[in-house]
């Protein structure tokens, strides 16, 4: 079971001003792992996000318990975007450049602050990394995937590669 806690989305509607963004993303797993870049990116806060291997407890959030299902329906609410061609290339190119966000917010505190991330870089950074989020749901649901489908997927193959001593290493075949 996945769970995330979320006090906010970040939504934009075409062509609107108005946007209101995540102000807090967390996620724990339940001993499992998140499809590979989001548990890249979780890596590079685990000292912020837990001291301990303690799960997360979520009374010590400011938001809410969501797992996967309930955070993709209730996302995909917000969907507003325009289809060019087909409906999965708006969300697919809003997810690279989402991600491109964070790598690039990243490079500059290990740039400019010796790899020291303040509460102000980490706010930005959770804001950031509800907008992966968001355009990660919106590419699985355009594609007919549950975000629960692609993580149990993600899983059971990282755990297939943990119990032959291949998690590290390249090629999705390994």
């Amino acid at each position: 079971m996945f769970v995330f806690i979320v006090t906010g989305p970040a939504i934009h509607e075409p062509g609107s001003s108005n946007r209101e963004e995540f102000s807090h993303v967390r996620a724990k797993t339940h001993g499992r792992a998140f499809p590979f870049f989001l548990e890249l990116l979780l890596e590079l806060f685990k000292s912020r996000i837990s001291t301990t291997d303690e799960p997360i407890d979520p009374s010590h959030s400011r938001g809410f318990c969501m797992n996967f299902s309930d955070y993709q329906q209730k996302a995909r609410q917000t969907a507003k975007y325009p289809v060019i061609g087909q409906g999965v290339i708006y969300p697919t190119l809003g997810l690279a450049s989402e991600t491109g966000e964070v790598a690039g917010k990243i490079k500059k505190i290990f740039r400019d602050k010796d790899g020291i991330f303040g509460d102000t870089d980490l706010e930005s950074l959770k804001a950031e990394l509800g907008d992966v989020l968001w355009y990660l749901a919106q590419v699985s649901t355009e594609l007919h995937f549950s975000l629960d489908e692609i993580a149990e997927s993600n899983i059971k193959k990282l755990m297939d590669r943990l119990e032959r001593g291949k998690i590290q290493g390249d090629g999705d075949n390994r």
